[in-house]
This record gives structure tokens, sequence and C-alpha cells, in this order.
């Protein structure tokens, strides 16, 4: 009889342990796609104040694993971009994956070299008349994907709205 419960206590505890897991995982995720649309809304905001072609948004992999996001500026067209004062600012967990077409894990990770930034780095950018995302942006989709919980950002290229859906996981 004894033996009985202790199995039973041990399959109760080990069926926890694997849906905690899951949540927790599953909250990175959530935490990231809550990150990106929160820092593209904030760059569409600063963009609507500054002069046109003068604010982007740049999102990649620090080589510590986690995604961030950079607003940068410029005075004028042509001159070089320079970071916010806010700096970097992390928006995702090493534990997601994030991709940009097929939902495999393919955000470009920061070069050590500040030159080599520029570079394959996803950048968003708006147009202050209309709203709507400029040809410079060079990302659509995004895909986010962690523990139990997938989810899709969609940017529409001429409104300037970002859509997040949870998708699935089959």
């Amino acid at each position: 009889m004894e033996l009985i419960i202790v199995i039973a206590v041990a399959a109760a505890l080990t069926v926890t342990f694997t849906l905690s897991a899951g949540l927790v995982s599953g909250a990175d995720a959530r935490t990231c796609a809550d990150g990106i649309t929160n820092a593209i809304a904030a760059c569409k905001v600063a963009a609507m104040s500054e002069g046109q072609g003068n604010v982007k948004l740049v999102i990649y992999r620090g080589s510590d694993g986690n995604v961030y996001s950079e607003l940068q500026t410029r005075e004028e067209e042509g001159a070089p971009w320079i970071t916010e004062s806010e700096g970097a600012r992390k928006i995702g967990a090493r534990r997601c994956s994030v991709g940009s077409s097929n939902g495999s894990d393919d955000i470009p990770v920061k070069a050590a070299d500040a030159a080599a930034l520029e570079i394959g780095m996803w950048e968003i950018h708006f147009d202050r008349s209309s709203g709507s995302f400029r040809e410079e942006t060079n990302i659509s989709d995004i895909y986010i994907q962690g523990g139990s919980k997938n989810y899709h950002i969609h940017l529409e290229e001429l409104t300037g709205r970002t859509t997040k859906e949870l998708i699935a996981v089959p």
C-alpha cells in the first residue's frame, strides 16, 4: 500500500514539474513577442515625431543569446545612426527561438565589431507621413517559439500595423 502511495506522489510531482516547465518556457515566448511589438510601437511613435527617415529599430540576438532591440536616430539623411540613450533593451530570453520566415531561429547575432552591426540586422523603418513601413524595413513576419507557446507577429506594410497571434502547437 505504501509503495502505491509513493508511486502516485512521484507521478503527480513529475506531471506538475513537466507542466510548470512548459508554462515557464511559454512565458518566455510571450514576453519576447510582447517586447518586440512594444519596441515596434515605440519606433513608430518616435518616427512620427522625428524627421522623415531618421528613426529606425534594430532587432538582433546578442552574444549572450538574449534578444535585444535598439532605437536609433540620425540628424539627417546620410548621417550616421546613433543608438538612443537607453541603449540596447533586452526584449527576449535565449530560450526563445526567433525567426523571420519558416519559424527557424534565424534572428541575426550582433557582431562584436560595431561596424558590422548594420549588416544583416533586422531593421524597421516607418514613413512619417503615412505611418506605413518604409521599403528599408527588411522583415515582414516574425515567429517566436518557446516551450508550449508559438507566436506570429505580422508587419502590415501599407498601414504600419503589427498583429500578434498565438499559434496552436501541433
